[in-house]
């Protein structure tokens, strides 16, 4: 192990710091396990001495001359001085709204309600007719019950698979607002014309979800990119949300879905979405997550450099989306015409009416036919990075940090890969995250221990504890399934088991036995078949759980707070295992085979 641990970290020897340490380590002795750990401490450590223009996103990757350095600097330090006192937008609806707001409500859902009484006779109605219909409904109900849609499309284990696969549809929903709006919101959150603060602005949007839209912009150099809060998301959830505990109120004093817990279900979910409206929350999330992996030169997230509740400016990293080769479009895209720029007059140049500023459109390209990209068109090895990296990631926020990306889906994920450049990944879209207690991180990975074993009455008896009581859980019954359930589909390490079908075998026994799960489990388990699906898509031999056994097993055997120090081990010793399964898959394609083959 010793011998191992040296070759991981000779690399590193470059610090005069780190190679003092390595030269006490080699050092025979009977401390010399200690100056081990100590070195791994090293090694995850950045040198205090790193300048700021190592550590300084800015477009590409790369340093760049043109970025002005010390505003940057003067900007990260006065949002740390502004995120050190966050104040959060409240808003309490009156009776007349929330009167008004439930006559509205109650016309958009009328339909659904009256053909309800048909889906629960008629399956092949509820399946073809009624999902499609509530999904529609809730599309148009507003932002909140598009959120509460999006998070239900991941809850396998309470509803059934059809319905969460219908309502996944609307994870791909994206309002936009005005341009005019976006100049109003992000002129307040800087005190200043936009012509007057960005070198270069862009009117439309480039992306947009439910919560906010973002623009591209230039500033002080640097590429970045704005995001903006759509108009009256606050308000509107805050009102629906106050209807929606008042008819779970009603459900529960009726006695129906008590096993349910509709009341705690809506409280928790309104209170995470109330969270997300507020932006200064992403970037408390975003420096979070930086300190977390700052050892991790491969490991990008967005730096935040200004903070409001409704406006957030942060680097722009460049990257292609994971979920362009996960996920390829069907059909053809038209292209759109490029976004005019609010681009700043050349030095010199005559002013036109006192303004600094004109519209500049970009050059319009010829059109170009769409490309229909896939995991095919990745390198063998940029696969094979971004499943292993992703992987990694996961384990590291579950094992160490304690704070999981609560949406850790491939269109969150981006790769960055240019020509001679090692890859990196990028990790956007950090508004929620779930915040791990102990028992939380314990019980999860009692079930994943159990996983590795075979033991699927362990592992019943962890996924018993994913919430604080089950008072209808049929638990003798559970057990049993999930006995049969080990026997049949995963027998432990070295098997290769298929994690996502265990899991949602997990979650159809879940729904069987009216077990419930905390929210903070569903997220742990929905994101880890997310990255299960895209490794089965980019590297259909790799083995999630198996590839996990080197870090599952060396925080099982070391004590918690030594963990972090032997990571570094654990993370060379899970990439060995890691190159000898893409080495061996290489040579099964070079020799015929389909890569279906498991390490």
């Amino acid at each position: 192990g010793g011998r191992v641990f040296m070759q991981a970290v000779s690399a590193s020897s470059a610090c005069p710091r780190r190679a003092g340490l390595l030269a006490l380590a080699r050092s025979p002795g009977p401390r010399r396990a200690w100056l081990l750990a100590l070195l791994a401490c090293a090694c995850c450590t950045p040198a205090r001495g790193a300048s700021r223009s190592e550590l300084l996103p800015v477009l590409g990757g790369a340093p760049s001359a043109r970025v002005n350095r010390a505003a940057v600097g003067a900007m990260e330090r006065q949002l740390t001085r502004d995120l050190s006192n966050i104040k959060l937008d409240a808003y309490t609806p009156s009776r007349i709204e929330l009167a008004l707001r439930a006559l509205v409500l109650a016309a958009i859902f009328a339909p659904v309600i009256l053909l309800a009484p048909l889906a629960l006779i008629s399956s092949w109605f509820r399946i073809l007719v009624w999902y499609a219909l509530l999904r529609r409904t809730l599309g148009n109900a507003g932002v909140a019950f598009i959120k509460w849609a999006q998070w239900s499309s991941t809850r396998n284990d309470m509803f059934p698979a059809e319905l969460c696969r219908e309502l996944g549809q609307l994870r791909h929903s994206a309002p936009c607002h005005s341009a005019s709006y976006s100049r109003k919101l992000v002129e307040r959150a800087v005190g200043q014309k936009l012509e007057g603060y960005f070198e270069a602005f862009s009117e439309r949007s480039i992306a947009s979800g439910s919560i906010a839209q973002v623009h591209r912009a230039t500033l002080h150099g640097l590429s970045v990119a704005v995001k903006v809060r759509h108009p009256g998301v606050v308000e509107h959830i805050a009102t629906d949300f106050a209807i929606m505990q008042g008819l779970a109120a009603l459900v529960s004093s009726l006695g129906l879905l008590r096993w349910f817990d509709l009341e705690e279900t809506v409280k928790q979910f309104s209170a995470v979405i109330g969270q997300q409206t507020q932006l200064q929350t992403e970037a408390l999330h975003l420096r979070m997550c930086i300190r977390n992996f700052a050892a991790w030169p491969d490991c990008i997230f967005p730096r935040p450099l200004l903070a409001t509740a409704d406006v957030i400016i942060e680097s722009f990293e460049p990257g292609r989306h994971v979920s362009d080769f996960t996920d390829p479009p069907l059909e053809h895209v038209r292209p759109q015409p490029p976004p005019k720029l609010l681009k700043a007059l050349p030095p010199g140049a005559p002013a036109m009416s006192g303004a600094r500023t004109v519209e500049v459109p970009l050059s319009t390209p010829p059109p170009q036919p769409h490309v229909v990209w896939g995991a095919a068109d990745l390198a063998p090895r940029t696969s094979h990075f971004i499943v292993t990296r992703g992987e990694d990631i996961y384990l590291k926020m579950l094992l160490q940090d304690n704070l999981m990306h609560a949406d850790l889906h491939p269109g969150n994920l981006l790769v960055r890969n240019h020509d001679g450049d090692k890859p990196a990944m990028i990790l956007v879209d950090l508004g929620m995250v779930a915040i791990l207690s102990k028992d939380e991180q314990r019980n999860y990975l009692g079930l994943l221990h159990a996983m590795g074993s075979g033991d699927g009455r362990a592992a019943a008896i962890c996924v018993l504890r994913f919430s604080d009581a089950q008072p209808n859980a049929d638990r003798e019954n559970f057990e049993i399934e999930m006995d049969a359930l080990f026997l049949k589909v995963c027998r432990g390490y070295g098997t290769a088991p298929d994690f996502g079908e265990v899991v949602r075998g997990v979650l159809t026994a879940v729904r069987n036995h009216r077990v419930r799960i905390g929210p903070n489990y569903m997220t742990l388990i929905i994101n880890a078949l997310c990255l299960d699906a895209m490794a089965r898509t980019l590297q259909p031999s790799y083995s999630t759980l198996d590839a996990a056994r080197p870090l599952l097993q060396f925080h099982k055997r070391v004590p918690g707070q030594l963990f972090p120090f032997f990571l570094p081990l654990a993370r060379f010793v899970k990439g060995r295992v890691d190159g000898r399964h893409f080495v061996k898959a290489q040579r099964h394609l070079r020799n015929g085979g389909n890569g279906q083959a498991h390490a």
